[in-house]
C-alpha cells in the first residue's frame, strides 16, 4: 500500500508524487534523478554519474521546490550545464544546480498570466527561452537570468 498524505484522497494518483530521470544534454554519463512527494514542499534531486560496469555515483544532491509537475534540462547553454526549467501548478522556475548559494537552487521565478494551470509540459527553446503549457495553450517565456 503506498503511503498516503492528508491532502490526497484515497485512490488519488497524486498521492504518489512524481519522479524523473533526465540524461544530461552536456555529458554522456551524467543523469539527474528527481523525486517529488505529493503534498510535500520539496523535491529531492541527485546528480549522478552512471556508467556501464561502474554503476551510479552521486555527485551532488539538492533540495528543490516541491509540487513540481514537469522538468526540462537546458541543453543550449554549455556555460550553465546544470540549468533546469520546472513547472509547478502556478509558477515556472529556472533552477541551476551549480548555484548552491541560492535557496533550493532557484535563480528565477515566473508567474505567467492567463487562464489555466501550469505543469503539463516545459521545454527549452534556446538558452534563454522556455515554452510551457498553461491550460490548453502553449506560452513562451523569456527566461534570461
Amino acid at each position: 500500500t503506498p503511503p498516503t498524505h492528508p491532502s490526497c484522497p484515497p485512490g488519488d494518483d497524486a498521492m504518489e508524487g512524481r519522479s524523473w530521470v533526465l540524461r544530461s544534454p552536456h555529458a554522456v554519463d551524467s543523469h539527474l534523478v528527481l523525486r517529488s512527494q505529493a503534498g510535500a514542499d520539496e523535491t529531492v534531486a541527485r546528480r549522478v554519474s552512471w556508467a556501464v560496469g561502474r554503476g551510479a555515483e552521486v555527485l551532488d544532491a539538492a533540495i528543490l521546490p516541491g509540487r513540481l509537475k514537469s522538468v526540462s534540462w537546458c541543453g543550449y547553454d554549455s556555460a550553465a550545464p546544470n540549468r533546469l526549467a520546472a513547472c509547478s501548478g502556478e509558477e515556472l522556475l529556472v533552477l541551476d544546480l551549480d548555484k548552491t548559494s541560492q535557496l533550493r537552487r532557484v535563480i528565477a521565478t515566473f508567474r505567467p498570466q492567463g487562464v489555466g494551470e501550469l505543469g503539463a509540459g516545459v521545454a527549452w527553446l534556446s538558452a534563454g527561452r522556455v515554452a510551457m503549457s498553461k491550460g490548453y495553450s502553449l506560452q513562451e517565456v523569456d527566461a534570461e537570468t
